[in-house]
């Protein structure tokens, strides 16, 4: 999943964090219900339900959460290249 924090819950402004393992131990505890079709659709998902990291994820989903699990673990960029339902790259 690639990993994005916002540094308050207000701030539309999103700093990229790196690739993050995902696994059923879940990096990011909150699934937003649909998905997002873009980064900064995932992002706007999760600011405006009060989270300050998201997540986009297998090219569909969008997690979010205020803090990230501790047992996820950064990972090489080549493994975060799915493409969004945007087209963009970087979902995951």
């Amino acid at each position: 999943m690639s990993l994005y924090k916002s540094f308050t819950q207000s701030d539309s402004t999103w700093s990229y964090q790196g690739c993050y393992s995902d696994s059923s131990s879940r990096t990011l505890s909150y699934q937003v219900p649909g998905g997002a079709s873009s980064i900064a659709g995932c992002q706007t998902a999760c600011q405006s339900k009060g989270y300050i990291f998201a997540a986009p994820s297998y090219g569909t989903e969008c997690w979010c959460d205020n803090t990230v699990a501790p047992a996820s673990k950064k990972l090489a960029e080549t493994q975060c290249n799915s493409v969004c339902r945007s087209g963009e790259t970087g979902c995951g």
